[in-house]
């Protein structure tokens, strides 16, 4: 019950912080333009050591919606608020190497891309996400344990396919082993069977042959990839 107030006391500040960067201006009421400038702070996850918190932090830029990670120390960011205590369990190691702890306000983990989905290993020295960069787009990891910066930079680990299927699937988009050392994670890949091997692709197929009841997005003719449960090695 404490770590969930504070994690709502949390994004109730980093939402202040956000705001309170913004230049005033007369009080006129509000236009549909300063919805546009309304930061969206969500999927708060605590790490298992509890002594951080990583959450997404979503703005609008031009035509686009930009995701971000943000990251803030449990112990100095809300005054009042005491240290937290990992659990008595072997798994879970107290505090290592992590980020500057005297810290009093959030960073960024990574700047110029979209980032959203993080997830702590169990081990509480890796934080996994989904995130695009230079056209690669999967899953990337962060090793926050190590002080070196070079060893700290996002590490991209495996491609993810999405699917323009209306139905796609429910739950977490991706989750740690219990050993901190692999991933599962749900990607799309397309369904060969003997039919679409043996088919001669034509550039403007009329008519079409539909053997998906739910054949069309919202868009376009659904492609015929699905999704599937994958498993990956982080190294």
């Amino acid at each position: 019950m404490k770590a969930t107030s504070f994690v709502i006391a949390l994004l109730l500040a980093a939402a202040c912080s956000v705001a309170s960067a913004q230049p005033r201006r007369p009080n006129v009421g509000m236009s549909p333009a300063d919805i546009l400038r309304v930061a969206n702070v969500s999927d708060a996850q605590i790490s298992p050591n509890g002594q951080w918190v990583v959450y997404t932090v979503s703005t609008v830029e031009g035509n686009e919606t930009v995701s971000t990670l943000w990251l803030a120390h449990v112990a100095t960011n809300l005054t009042g608020v005491p240290t937290n205590t990992p659990p008595p369990t072997a798994q879970r190691r107290p505090t290592m190497n992590w980020p500057d702890e005297g810290a009093t306000s959030a960073s960024k983990l990574v700047s110029g891309w979209n980032a959203s989905n993080p997830r702590w290993s169990p081990d509480s020295s890796k934080l996994a996400f989904l995130g695009e960069l230079n056209g690669q787009r999967g899953i990337w990891v962060m090793n926050l344990e190590s002080r070196e910066p070079r060893e700290r930079a996002p590490r991209f680990v495996v491609e993810v396919q999405t699917t323009n299927f209306f139905i796609t699937y429910a739950g977490e988009s991706l989750a740690w082993a219990p050993d901190s050392k692999r991933i599962a994670y749900i990607s799309a890949s397309e369904e060969m069977t003997a039919a679409l091997e043996d088919e001669i692709p034509a550039p403007h197929d009329d008519p079409r042959v539909v053997n998906r009841i739910q054949y069309k997005s919202r868009t376009s003719f659904s492609d015929k990839r699905r999704t599937h449960v994958w498993i990956t090695a982080i190294d």
